[in-house]
């Protein structure tokens, strides 16, 4: 893998859940974006009250991080950045001629790991016994919790059922797409049938 991923992940993830709290809470609120979800976020926390809509922006900021990444996956092999093996059953089923649909899992589930850490992590910050060195443990919880985060999610959509019980990928993205589509209608408040 190239080196630049390092900076292209942590950007594709900011856009999206940039989007992805923009579509949720309105383009025309108050505040924009993140800032408006940490908002409402410590509200509800504060209320005692399920944040929904933090499960449901992560959600969204899967899909949405998958989709920025649709060029970049087409692109990164024929550029010889990398190459798709094709012996691998992991990477065997495609999306279109050239990507994995495993690579659409991947996003889907380590993105919306990714917010749900940040969030916990800022939590953790303002935690009263951590002070003003709160950014310590935080900086702790949001560099060690994605990865094992969104490898928990990752055999929850895919290894489970595609290794376990023969699910095809197609099936398995699908089941991570429609949960995007559920805790999205649920935050809003509407039905998710359109």
């Amino acid at each position: 893998m190239p080196g630049y991923v390092v900076v292209l992940y942590p950007a594709f993830y900011y856009s999206a859940a940039q989007l992805a709290s923009m579509l949720l809470g309105g383009l025309g609120s108050q505040f924009s974006g993140l800032r408006a979800l940490g908002r409402r976020r410590r509200e509800a926390s504060s209320e005692g009250v399920v944040d929904v809509e933090l499960v449901a922006t992560a959600a969204l900021t899967g899909l949405l991080t998958a989709l920025v990444d649709v060029p970049y996956d087409a692109m990164g092999p024929k550029l010889l950045h990398w190459s798709w093996h094709p012996d691998d059953p992991n990477v065997f089923e495609r999306t279109g001629p050239f990507i994995p649909t495993t690579s659409f899992i991947f996003h889907i589930t380590f993105a919306a790991s990714w917010l749900l850490v940040g969030a916990a992590a800022s939590r953790v910050a303002r935690m009263p016994c951590c002070g003003k060195l709160g950014w310590i443990p935080a900086l702790l919880v949001a560099s060690l919790l994605p990865f094992p985060l969104g490898v928990m999610q990752i055999q929850l959509f895919y290894v489970v059922p595609h290794d376990l019980a023969c699910v095809p990928t197609a099936t398995c993205l699908a089941a991570a797409v429609e949960r995007t589509w559920w805790s999205s209608c649920c935050a809003r408040g509407g039905s998710a049938v359109a």
